[in-house]
């Protein structure tokens, strides 16, 4: 009866935890996709400063002085496609980035990609709408690539002092 009793109460609390933990996280992209729309829908009303080096144009738009956006745009005129780049923070630290490709000149989307960021490491990927497996090594693989681009793209901006 004792057994049965720890087991219950084992799977009981595992449970709770785990739906917990589960909204917890169910919350956290919420506020995160709040927070982007935001910014997105302010985004005319931000200040930015615009830089060019080779073909890419780099876009930082400020809140307050605080950076909320970088945005890397990349037109590849041999292929006739424009990259778009966006890296969303908040409170200095990355929330956010989504990639879009699109047939120069156009809206006609090629190619998204979305990146949540929680504690500013990767935890869902989104590519072209579907969810990628993060326990797949190309997630694993390419949230250490992350670390290290996100760390840079701080420093470079002010960001972080290193």
């Amino acid at each position: 009866m004792k057994r049965l009793l720890a087991f219950c109460l084992l799977v009981f609390l595992s449970t709770h935890t785990f739906a917990n933990c589960c909204s917890s996280t169910d919350h956290t992209i919420t506020i995160i996709k709040s927070t982007v729309g935001e910014i997105k829908r302010s985004i005319g009303t931000l200040n930015f400063k615009e830089s060019q080096t080779g073909l890419i144009k780099k876009q930082v738009f400020y809140k307050n002085k605080e950076i909320v956006l970088i945005r890397f745009i990349e037109e590849d005129t041999t292929k006739s496609i424009s990259y778009i780049k966006d890296w969303y923070f908040d409170c200095r630290r990355i929330i956010y980035a989504e990639q879009n490709i699109y047939v120069s000149n156009t809206t006609e989307s090629i190619d998204f990609e979305a990146m949540y960021f929680i504690n500013e490491k990767l935890y869902q990927w989104l590519f072209n709408n579907r969810v990628v497996d993060d326990q797949s090594l190309s997630f694993m693989r390419t949230s250490l690539k992350l670390d290290d681009y996100i760390w840079r793209m701080k420093v470079e901006n002010g960001i972080v002092e290193t």
